[in-house]
């Protein structure tokens, strides 16, 4: 059985490792389900954080670290990319 190797996928899965991260799904909240948020909590070096990631497919509950990170990381890029916070706050 031929198994697919995906960098990008191996290199969430060592920074999660390198960096010690620590992810907790937030409960739902009716408010974040409407919009197709969820809340995870990034826990690093004992300093947490609790990011809204949007979650139109449910792939938070999976509970997958590397699933998680990427999340985090695209509500990031999202926040990054935006022309202020207005504008991201508006998005969502």
């Amino acid at each position: 059985m031929v198994q697919n190797h995906y960098p990008k996928i191996d290199r969430l899965i060592e920074a999660i490792s390198t960096l010690k991260l620590v992810f907790t799904v937030e409960p739902h909240s009716a408010e974040l389900d409407r919009l197709d948020f969820r809340k995870i909590r990034l826990n690093c070096n004992g300093k947490g954080l609790s990011i809204p990631v949007a979650d139109e497919y449910g792939d938070a509950d999976l509970n997958n670290p590397a699933v998680l990170l990427h999340l985090v990381l695209q509500a990031c890029e999202f926040y990054e990319e935006a022309a202020d916070f207005l504008v991201w706050s508006k998005d969502l």
